[in-house]
């Protein structure tokens, strides 16, 4: 048989076992979305566009830049809960800064990916014992997903779109558990061996 396939698979199952290292690093994270709107008159005491720090002013530009409003996932966000206001050349802002919660579709995603590299080096043990070619194919067929829904998630994922990749993750773990059970004891549908 053909070894190169299945080792394919064990690296495929190595990234997913070790993604929540590199994907979705900021899952458990909070949430705060920073919504900037220009204001008339006095009123609060302004900070000037100049005195922010780095980062807050790139947050600044970026929900200009964006309809008014972005979305920071970090345990330390450019501006504090509250309001605060901006003076620009252009004018004054208000920036307007709420904290919310982790997404619980994102922390589960992150665990099932983790989760789905576990079952796939599973699925492949199962194909190197077995020595047939043709049980060789399901383990690159799960490695495909789980490498898929690793690129996916890498790219950032909203809640929604967690949730459907989620399901898809979940449903391939199934699968080629089922399997696997299935394969290493001969059986379509595994019974418990006390039925034996």
């Amino acid at each position: 048989m053909d070894r190169f396939p299945l080792a394919c698979s064990l690296v495929a199952a190595v990234l997913l076992v070790t993604s929540p290292l590199y994907v979705l690093p900021h899952a458990s994270s909070p949430a705060y979305r920073h919504t900037v709107q220009p204001v008339d008159g006095g009123g609060a005491t302004a900070t000037p566009y100049a005195d922010l720090p780095a980062r807050a002013r790139q947050t600044f530009d970026a929900a200009q830049s964006a309809d008014g409003t972005v979305v920071e996932r970090t345990t330390d966000p450019a501006f504090e809960v509250g309001r605060a206001v901006v003076a620009t050349g252009d004018g004054r802002y208000v920036v307007a800064t709420v904290r919310e919660p982790p997404s619980t579709a994102v922390r589960w995603l992150k665990q099932a990916l983790a989760t789905f590299g576990v079952v796939l080096f599973a699925v492949a043990g199962v194909a190197l014992r077995d020595d047939d070619d043709r049980t060789a194919r399901l383990p690159v067929g799960f490695a495909v997903v789980g490498l898929g829904a690793v690129g996916a998630a890498a790219t950032g994922v909203h809640p929604a779109e967690a949730t459907v990749l989620l399901a898809a993750v979940v449903v391939a773990q199934f699968v080629a558990l089922w399997w696997a059970v299935a394969a290493a004891t001969g059986r379509i549908v595994p019974r418990p061996l006390a039925d034996d």
